[in-house]
Order: structure tokens, then sequence, then C-alpha cells
């Protein structure tokens, strides 16, 4: 038979283990909000680039920021395949 301290021991550990549930559950929330903010960045980076190769005349060599981000980029997105 459990005694009325170990009742409220028990009782302290759910209390403190819900406490952790809902922190871990915030942490996730918070962790997909920030996947969300850098999927859109890199989308952006994406439509910028796509947009400045378009401009550029066929043939011309890729600026050397360009060509940098470009490569930046490319390694990024093989990254994110693996």
């Amino acid at each position: 038979m459990m005694t009325e301290r170990e009742r409220e021991e028990i009782e302290m550990c759910k209390k403190e283990i819900a406490a952790l549930v809902f922190e871990l559950a915030q942490c996730r929330k918070d962790a997909a909000e920030s996947n969300a903010k850098v999927i859109r960045a890199l989308d952006a980076a994406i439509q910028l680039i796509s947009a400045l190769l378009v401009w550029l005349p066929e043939g011309q060599p890729l600026p050397e920021g360009l060509a940098l981000a470009k490569g930046a980029l490319d390694l990024a997105l093989k990254d994110i395949r693996r």
C-alpha cells in the first residue's frame, strides 16, 4: 500500500512529465516554424538565381558572385536530396 507521501511524489512526477511534454511540443512547433522560414528563403534564392541566369546572354560566363551563389545552392540542394 502506498503512503500519502508516495502518492504526492507520483503526482509531482506526473506534473513534471506533463510540463516536459508541453515544452517538447513547443520545441517541435518552433522547429517546424523555423524550417518553414528556411524553405521560403531557399525558394526565394532559387527563384532569384534562376531569374538572373535567364537574363544572362547565352555563352556569357557567370559573374563570380553569381557563380558562387549558384554553387552554394547546388550543394544545399544536393544535401537536401540525400
